[in-house]
């Protein structure tokens, strides 16, 4: 009976703040004059409010794609390191057993295959992410070749002893 009027308390709480403030006529309970400044600002707040909401959730559900992304393209990879490691591992055994046969020494055997680190998902967004070009750099760097030829540099080494 106690959790049936909590779960009604908590539910009339969420279903208030989830009411469209820019229905509301008189926020706050007072009455305002419809065509005072105030409660224009009020109503165009209610409206920016709504829009950041909105961006919020865009940029949420971008970046929750995103991750998806990763995460599949993280076991793609893994995949690939699981079926390396496992066709590294036959061959390692089965040129064990040639070497036993052939009265090898063990200390003399080669050493087991270690299975490569599970890639984080920084190294996955460091491996999507589209390389850059210095573009901006080669800009530079012909801008700042220009401009040696028109100035002369002085050599400090001979304003220094004159």
């Amino acid at each position: 009976m106690h959790l049936l009027k909590l779960n009604k308390a908590l539910h009339s709480k969420e279903k208030e703040k989830e009411k469209d403030r820019r229905l509301q006529t008189f926020p706050g309970g007072f009455g305002r004059v419809l065509t005072d400044e105030i409660f224009i600002a009020l109503q165009e707040e209610a409206a920016a409010r709504k829009k950041v909401k909105e961006s919020q959730k865009k940029r949420k559900q971008v970046e929750k794609q995103n991750k998806q992304q990763i995460l599949a393209e993280q076991k793609c990879q893994w995949d690939i390191i699981c079926e390396q490691n496992a066709e590294a591992s036959t061959t390692y055994k089965e040129e064990c057993a040639r070497l036993k046969a052939l009265g090898v020494k063990r200390s003399s055997w080669p050493k087991d295959p270690k299975r490569v680190k599970k890639p984080t998902i920084d190294e996955i967004r460091r491996y999507l992410s589209p390389v850059q070009q210095g573009s901006s750099d080669s800009d530079e760097e012909t801008g700042s070749d220009q401009g040696e030829e028109d100035e002369e540099v002085p050599d400090s080494e001979k304003e220094f002893w004159q």
